[in-house]
C-alpha cells in the first residue's frame, strides 16, 4: 500500500512502514515502524485534517496512530476485539475511521482512534460465515449470489444457479 502526501510517500512493505522523500534523482527511504510485525500488509491513512497524523493497521498488533509524521507510534485498540487489520479508511469530511478485520468485522471510531465501536450487526448477517479471503471454501462475491471456490486446479465460479461453469480468473 502506498500513500503520498505533501512530498512524503508512505510505503508499507513486508519489512515494515517506510517514509520515502525525493532527493531530486529518486527517493530515499527511512524506516518508520513495525519491522517487528513483518511480514504483513500495512493499511496506512494520512488524517484528513492533520497531515502529520498517521494511522496504520497491522495484522498482528491492531491499530496504531502517530501524531508526528511517523516518528512515534501508540497503540489505539480500545474496543477492537480482533487485531488482524485488513482495511482502513477515513471519511474525508467527518474524520470517522473504519477498520475491517479478520474474522470478518467492522469497527468505527468517532474520536480519531481513541476508542472504537464494534459493528456487531455486521457479524449477524447470514452471509458473514462465508466471508473470508482467500476463500476458505466458498464466498458470495459482493452479495451477487455468485460463489467463488478455490480448487486444486484453480478457481471454480459456478454462478448463481449452475454448478459446472468454470472461470479462468484467479481467486
Amino acid at each position: 500500500m502506498v500513500v503520498a502526501t505533501d512530498r512524503r510517500l508512505y510505503v508499507s512493505t513486508d519489512k515494515g512502514l517506510f517514509q520515502a522523500r525525493s532527493n531530486g534523482r529518486g527517493y530515499e527511504a527511512q524506516s518508520l515502524a513495525f519491522d517487528r510485525y513483518a511480514p504483513m500488509r500495512w493499511p496506512v491513512v494520512v488524517d484528513c485534517d492533520n497531515p502529520r497524523r498517521l494511522y496504520a493497521g497491522t495484522s498482528k498488533g491492531g491499530m496504531f496512530r502517530s501524531d508526528d509524521a511517523g516518528q512515534n507510534w501508540r497503540e489505539i485498540n480500545q474496543g477492537i476485539i480482533y487485531k488482524e487489520i485488513w482495511s482502513l479508511a477515513q471519511h474525508p469530511r467527518t474524520g470517522e475511521l473504519y477498520v475491517g478485520t479478520g474474522p470478518a468485522s467492522v469497527f468505527k471510531s468517532l474520536d480519531r482512534g481513541e476508542s472504537w465501536i464494534d459493528s456487531e450487526q455486521f457479524r449477524t448477517m447470514p452471509e458473514s460465515i462465508d466471508w473470508t479471503f482467500p476463500p476458505a471454501s466458498a464466498a458470495d462475491v459482493m452479495g451477487t449470489g455468485r460463489k467463488v471456490a478455490r480448487t486444486a486446479t484453480g478457481c471454480r465460479s459456478p454462478g448463481p444457479r449452475s454448478k459446472s461453469r468454470r472461470s479462468s480468473r484467479a481467486c
